[in-house]
């Protein structure tokens, strides 16, 4: 993660996908090409794209997504909670 984070300082856009990508490298429920809460993490990933009106085909940068992030979960009351209530 130390690496992708990184890279995203560095000016390098993020893709997004809503299946394994450097962010999963090093997590310890990545079997493989698989992982062990696959639905767990698509139902995250494509709330998050949803709501940030973001595509699988897009790049942007931290910055735009750290704001719009921002704006469109965090600030907004119980969005946050709607998504990521039942992570650990």
């Amino acid at each position: 993660m130390e690496n992708v984070i990184l890279r995203l300082n560095a000016g390098e856009k993020a893709q997004f996908t809503c299946t394994l990508d450097s962010v999963c490298a090093c997590c310890p429920n990545k079997n493989g090409n698989q992982c062990k809460s696959e639905g767990k993490v698509q139902h995250f990933d494509s709330e998050v794209m949803r709501h940030c009106n973001f595509s699988a085909e897009e790049k942007i940068s931290w910055n735009q997504i750290y704001k719009i992030v921002s704006e469109q979960i965090i600030e907004k009351p119980g969005v946050f909670d709607s998504i990521c209530g039942d992570c650990q």
